[in-house]
């Protein structure tokens, strides 16, 4: 541009009216066959520039045919000026050829002033503007009106990979400088209805409104500046948060520093605000080599509420683990600080905060409290919760308070927690954890079960109903690589018999789909504290029974071979109702029932039995049926054997049966909805 300055400048001062220049060239520009001419006839002076080709810097093309005329053309010892001439030229750029541009050069101050107006490209309207003087110079570039489809092949070029569909964009671009280089670069974007996205999916936007205004400048060690961005309408999409703005504006403030010796960028005191969602505070550091690395950040929450900041902020990030479907309540405040990508501090005060999975996995209420996290061991501080209630697996649970200590990969409980579930309570003596956040997870826990309602527990799961109480001893209950496993067996006390569970394992108890092994014995059962409960009938006597082999899926069992009889040595009272008889006829399956007339038996209440029994075998759904003994005159198997008079006999004589059929069979037994003979 000097060049071409000091080119009229020379053609003005000499007698010459006519100059033809080949071409001049710059870093980035080239121009080639430059013609001025000049008439200087008092005051109807006149000139012109023609330029045949303008090869400016990718993505801005190629003008051709450019052509100033200037009548008249003001030329005096004082000032050379050329206002409001018309400027034509042919750019892909512009939709029409024609514009204004005024000159002007005052020889006193050696000021000089470019404006160029009236320039129909991308869609609007454009400027430009450029003024030098002693103290420096100014450039400016305007756009009202541009439409976002015509510019985004500008920024593609740019190497954003944006391809906008529609809307429109207003920006104002100034540069400030002086002979020593650039003082202050400035810009203000405004979007209306903005809808983009970029090849890769990372990043979209719906009928976006947005402002951004910023300023850079240079200082000693690089450039320091400050953005403030506003977003007030539509959809915003960076992977993977997602901004529906009609909840509330996105506003965004920062200032900033660029280091390029080591290519650092440093923003501090940034304010994000999203309006009823979050507001926080933050300052750290991008490490802008040949990967964008995020080398510090220090988060202050100033407000986070649950209900509105989990499903933008939170839930995006837990994809694929077992708290992605959650609705959620309260607000949490605190600080996080990251290094290296990863975190070094958490410190969080929960303030009512209320989670429940949508899947009915778990829930808490009311959580109360201060977590505290540090990576390094030597900074180890208490945490502690508390909360008015909650749920795991169905099984609710009562309020409680948690005490814990945490830092890097490690978590120890502090003193002993007792949560009270089902009329009794979970007792944790202790608690270990190691590889916390990593592949490498290590839990040791040991506790006990406090007498607990079966009624309640089986009510809860779903499961046909059982009266009693279940307690016992967790002993040497670990979590490795993945699998909860119990070292020992685990002993309780149910229905004033024993239950003793070996080779439990559960693989994935914390994720989508859990699956539990174990081998399960129970030993001298009262059947009629087994029994009094629901609507069963009434039977008296002790009961064994093993389980073994047993395979459950998302706690739904899928394979075992079950077994449950009177013990050989029972001395007990053996009596039966007649209810019992008809209900266990029932699970015989269609055909089966007592051996003696029905007519006869109705006479009797309770029957005296030798010995009873039952056994089902799981797989693929069907449960092989079977009962204490074969009955060969009879064809079919004992599931009760009589004895004495009136002697009664029941016959089963299903060899298989579905499992959901037999569960529904057993549901509405246990409702009192009576048998149902299948």
């Amino acid at each position: 541009m000097r060049r071409v300055l000091l080119l009229l400048l020379l053609l003005c001062t000499q007698p010459v009216h006519a100059l033809s220049v080949a071409q001049i060239s710059g870093e980035g520009w080239q121009i080639r066959d430059l013609r001025l001419q000049l008439s200087l006839d008092g005051d109807n002076a006149q000139g012109s520039i023609e330029v045949a080709t303008l090869q400016l810097p990718e993505p801005l093309g190629e003008l051709r045919e450019l052509r100033l005329s200037c009548q008249p053309l003001i030329f005096t010892a004082q000032r050379i000026a050329c206002l409001d001439a018309p400027l034509t030229t042919d750019w892909a750029l512009l939709d029409k050829p024609a514009a204004v541009a005024s000159f002007e050069y005052i020889a006193a101050s050696g000021a000089l002033r470019l404006d160029i107006k009236g320039l129909h490209g991308l869609g609007g309207k454009l400027a430009v503007n450029l003024h030098l003087q002693a103290q420096g110079w100014q450039a400016g570039l305007q756009g009202k009106g541009l439409l976002a489809s015509r510019v985004a092949p500008l920024l593609a070029a740019a190497g954003q990979n944006i391809g906008a569909d529609a809307g429109q964009l207003e920006v104002a671009f100034k540069l400030r400088g002086n002979d020593e280089g650039l003082e202050k670069a400035s810009l203000d974007l405004q979007t209306r209805g903005l809808t983009a996205n970029d090849e890769a999916g990372e990043r979209a936007s719906e009928a976006l409104d947005i402002k951004l205004s910023g300023f850079a400048e240079p200082q000693a060690a690089g450039w320091r500046g400050h953005f403030e961005l506003a977003a007030t309408r539509g959809q915003l999409y960076v992977n993977p948060v997602f901004f529906d703005l009609a909840g509330g504006a996105l506003n965004l403030a920062s200032s900033v520093r660029y280091q390029p010796s080591d290519q650092r960028l440093l923003f501090e005191q940034a304010r994000l605000r999203h309006a009823g969602t979050l507001e926080l505070a933050a300052d750290g550091e991008l490490r802008l080599g040949e990967a964008v690395t995020l080398a510090t950040l220090n988060l202050d929450i100033q407000s986070m509420p649950m209900d509105t900041a989990y499903p933008v902020y939170l839930q995006p990030f837990l994809l694929g683990s077992g708290l992605d479907e959650m609705e959620t309540a309260g607000r949490i405040v605190g600080r996080v600080e990251m290094g290296n990508g990863r975190p070094s501090l958490v410190r969080l005060q929960l303030q009512g905060v209320t989670a429940h999975d949508l899947k009915q996995r778990y829930s808490i209420d009311d959580l109360q409290g201060e977590i505290h996290w540090h990576q390094g061991l030597d900074r180890m501080r208490a945490s502690r919760l508390r909360w008015a209630g909650g749920s795991a697996y169905r099984l609710p649970f009562e309020a409680g308070e948690l005490q814990v200590r945490a830092a890097a990969d490690q978590l120890a409980l502090l003193e002993p927690l007792r949560l009270g579930l089902l009329g009794g309570a979970l007792r944790v003596n202790q608690l270990q954890v190691q590889g916390l956040g990593t592949q490498a997870l290590a839990l040791d826990f040991d506790g006990a079960i406090e007498p607990l309602s079966l009624t309640e527990l089986t009510r809860a799961l779903g499961w046909p109903e059982f009266a009693g109480t279940l307690s016992g001893r967790l002993p040497d209950l670990s979590y490795r690589n993945g699998d909860l496993t119990v070292g020992g067996t685990l002993a309780a006390e149910v229905f004033d018999g024993k239950l003793a569970v070996d080779g439990l394992r559960i693989a994935d108890p914390f994720g989508r789909l859990p699956r539990l092994r174990a081998d399960m014995h129970f030993r001298n059962l009262d059947l009629a504290a087994a029994t009094s409960a629901f609507q069963f009938g009434a039977i008296e006597g002790r009961l064994h029974g093993d389980v073994t082999g047993l395979r459950m899926l998302n706690w739904q069992p899928v394979a075992f071979d079950a077994r449950f009889y009177t013990p050989p040595d029972d001395r007990s009272r053996h009596r039966i109702s007649q209810r019992a008889i008809e209900n266990i006829s029932a699970l015989g399956g269609a055909g089966a029932g007592a051996a003696l007339s029905r007519g006869f038996m109705r006479f009797f209440e309770n029957f005296a039995y030798a010995r009873l029994g039952i056994s089902c075998k799981l797989t693929n759904g069907v449960c092989l049926m079977g009962g204490i003994e074969a009955a060969p005159d009879k064809g079919g198997y004992y599931l009760v054997k009589g004895k004495l008079l009136p002697r009664i006999d029941v016959i089963g004589y299903a060899n298989e049966v579905s499992w959901t059929a037999l569960m529904e069979q057993l549901r509405s037994i246990t409702a009192g909805e009576g048998p149902e003979v299948r």
